[in-house]
């Protein structure tokens, strides 16, 4: 049962990082929300597609018109999915999780909005909510 706890705790954890991650990453192509995976211990898999050239985005040329962080873009929701596919398919004994992300601009969008950063920062409260969320039964 202890066991069955941890798995739990450990997806809720990363269900709420994941929908964090998402709702603070910008949408223009989608390329960078179609590239991030997450992996059992310290691997990634990486996505078929790491660049943004050639595709289209959501930039109009009139100004103010484009809000990158509009959180109804289907780009977030299919985002969520595939990563929430994911971190069910992770191997029930695995302790540890990686989130990257292996678009040519990931750095770029680092520098510029840190996602990344803001998850650190925003761990250990996502690790008490999900304690929470489970009645408090596990020990953090």
């Amino acid at each position: 049962i202890a066991e069955e706890k941890i798995d739990l705790f450990q997806k809720e954890c990363l269900k709420e990082a994941v929908d964090k991650m998402i709702g603070w990453s910008p949408v223009d192509t989608g390329t960078y929300l179609d590239n991030m995976n997450l992996g059992p211990g310290n691997s990634v898999p990486r996505s078929p597609s790491t660049s943004s050239k050639g595709k289209s985005g959501y930039y109009d040329m009139n100004p103010g018109t484009y809000n990158s962080l509009d959180q109804s873009v289907p780009e977030r929701d299919e985002a969520r999915q595939r990563l929430w596919v994911q971190i069910y398919a992770l191997p029930e004994d695995s302790r540890r999780t990686s989130i990257g992300n292996s678009a040519d601009h990931a750095q770029d969008v680092e520098g510029m909005y840190g996602v990344f950063a803001m998850l650190r920062t925003a761990w250990p409260v996502i690790k008490t909510d999900a304690a929470a969320r489970l009645g408090g039964a596990i020990e953090i």
